[in-house]
């Protein structure tokens, strides 16, 4: 029998019992979505977590999304719930209510526009691949077994000085996913910095700092929190594999993840 999230996490739950209001930094793709059909790059918000993440801001708490994904983006899936703080592209860019958007770069987002014609114009006779304007990050969706993969990473390589030059000397790089690659700026707080530049202006009695992620890219942050005692969430894919050396807890998937705020709103 599968025990209760008040049994699998004990620790949380007293501490809340006890009045702590929890402040979630949860990942997006992987974390709390779904895949969507077909397309790998497709993914949907899982259905019940609006309603737990509403009432978990209406007793008290936080939620913050943190994800490479562009910020309006963000802001599109969670538009039913207002006044959340976000950090997209990594913590590249943080969005909080009434103050102006914080861009690490200082204060440089990319100009990807001549990139963007240049790429659309060398990938029109392949297929399979596709552009995703993320932001401060650039996509290009083509699986690492593509027959033009490495052609692909070719044009952005090639193109980095380009992109920086015309982005006011913001340093640019590339980095290679399974899935894609992306164009990005090279210094980035990331997801672990994020937190630390938006805990301090954190509105919570007695908070309770958890962390949510399924990628590389949620290493650091979750490490972090553990750290600073606080509850650092691996979630896998599908199942439930261990505790990694970085984190305090598991979570299987987006289902798991989203019973676990369920059960957090309920025993706030």
């Amino acid at each position: 029998m599968m025990l209760s999230y008040v049994q699998r996490f004990s620790c949380l739950f007293a501490q809340i019992e006890a009045g702590g209001k929890p402040v979630c930094f949860f990942d997006q793709d992987g974390t709390v979505t779904m895949k969507s059909g077909a397309d790998e790059s497709a993914m949907t918000l899982h259905p019940d977590i609006i309603p737990a993440v509403r009432e978990i801001v209406a007793k008290g708490g936080v939620y913050v999304p943190s994800s490479a994904r562009a910020l309006e983006e963000l802001k599109q899936s969670y538009a039913a719930i207002p006044d959340l703080s976000f950090a997209a592209n990594d913590g590249f860019v943080i969005a909080s209510p009434g103050t102006p958007d914080l861009i690490y770069g200082d204060g440089l987002l990319p100009d990807y526009s001549v990139f963007q014609s240049d790429l659309d114009a060398y990938i029109a006779d392949m297929t399979d691949v596709t552009m995703k304007q993320m932001g401060a990050y650039f996509g290009l969706f083509v699986d690492g077994d593509h027959p033009r993969r490495l052609d692909c990473e070719m044009f952005f390589s090639e193109r980095l000085s380009d992109v920086a030059g015309r982005s006011g000397g913001l340093p640019m790089t590339f980095n290679m996913h399974p899935m894609g690659i992306t164009m990005e700026p090279r210094d980035n707080r990331g997801k672990a910095g994020a937190i630390e530049v938006m805990l301090p202006a954190v509105k919570a009695r007695n908070p309770i700092l958890i962390a949510a992620g399924d990628g590389k890219n949620d290493i650091r942050a979750l490490q972090m929190v553990k750290q600073r005692g606080g509850h650092a969430l691996k979630v896998h894919n599908g199942c439930l594999f261990g505790i990694p050396s970085y984190a305090t807890g598991e979570l299987a998937d987006a289902e798991d993840c989203v019973g676990l705020l369920k059960a957090i709103a309920d025993a706030m």
